[in-house]
């Protein structure tokens, strides 16, 4: 077990560190307030709004947290020449990210997910987005955007929706010149095709995406059976499957399952908690730590933000505290 000390300086390290981000970036919208009675028109509750709010979602939430935690970020992705894009930009700016690799194409909307939430529950989701391949001409500005930011990062995340801007000959692109400069690919895949994914580093796919995964009831009952059989038709990648407020599960190779528990806790949400563990799990293996170490560090983050609500952040002092 790693000493108090030990974490406190490795968590003061990051700061030093710079993670290139690339995804589906989404805006994140929660719409508040209070029910009160039922619409007349259908039996439907009326929500009194009190508040809206935005936030970085997707590929953005990651930077977002990584900021959080002092790192340094770029980011690479795509945005409608829309309110939406602008203000994605606006909330960049307001954490002191760069965003002049975020591309904008007029083509398709910025993905913005609308969440209706009354008495801390939430109603109902709007979705608006357009999930098709990027043109082959932004996406090779992509590409090239990204190769001029990956020579000054120590650690490349990349964050799939799966909702265009990762196509499998982009993936491929990507992972062959971050593997030539020796650098890990951290992934967090949300497609079907566990294939689409070779060259990655380290894969953490939830619960429900190892299952898509395996498409295999009998393996899907067994949580070491599913890890290995994610494992056994991968290359060189490790795997980590991510259990919500329950914890996590580490898959190396030629190295038994670990399983690391979150401490026992109020769930409140475990929406971008996935994104707290992709910043913290890269965090620690460009720090130094071994995968196992990084995982129980981005475990403990995870267990701090599913206690908040909507897609939140860890910080520094906070992620010292669970620590102790």
């Amino acid at each position: 077990m790693m000493k108090v000390e030990s974490w406190n300086s490795i968590v003061d390290s990051f700061q030093k560190k710079n993670i290139l981000v690339l995804g589906d970036i989404i805006l994140d919208e929660y719409i508040i307030g209070e029910v009160e009675r039922i619409c007349p028109e259908a039996p439907v509750p009326v929500v009194r709004v009190s508040q809206r709010n935005f936030h970085l979602g997707g590929a953005a939430n990651v930077v977002h947290n990584l900021r959080a935690l002092g790192a340094q970020t770029s980011l690479c992705g795509v945005v409608g020449g829309d309110d939406s894009g602008r203000k994605i930009y606006q909330l960049l700016d307001e954490i002191g990210v760069d965003h002049r690799s975020i591309l904008i194409d007029e083509s398709r909307p910025t993905i913005q997910k609308s969440r209706v939430i009354a008495r801390r529950q939430q109603i109902v989701r709007f979705d608006n987005e357009k999930s098709v391949e990027l043109a082959a001409l932004v996406s090779a500005r992509l590409f090239q955007e990204f190769c001029d930011r990956l020579p000054t990062s120590d650690i490349v995340i990349v964050s799939d929706y799966a909702k265009g801007v990762l196509s499998r000959h982009f993936f491929q692109e990507i992972a062959i010149v971050v593997h030539k400069a020796s650098k890990k690919l951290i992934v967090d895949p949300k497609r079907q095709d566990l294939h689409f994914y070779r060259g990655a580093s380290v894969l953490t796919p939830n619960f429900a995406e190892a299952c898509r995964f395996a498409q295999n009831e009998e393996v899907c009952a067994s949580l070491e059976k599913l890890g290995g059989h994610i494992l056994s038709s991968l290359d060189d990648s490790s795997v980590i499957i991510t259990l919500g407020g329950d914890g996590m599960a580490v898959f190396e190779k030629n190295l038994p399952m670990q399983f690391m528990k979150t401490k026992p806790q109020e769930v409140f949400e475990v929406s971008g908690a996935g994104d707290t563990v992709l910043s913290l799990l890269s965090l620690g293996l460009v720090s130094g730590l071994s995968l196992s170490e990084a995982a129980s560090l981005a475990n403990t983050g995870a267990g701090l933000v599913v206690k908040k609500m909507g897609t939140a952040t860890v910080t520094p002092e906070e992620l010292k505290q669970a620590l102790l």
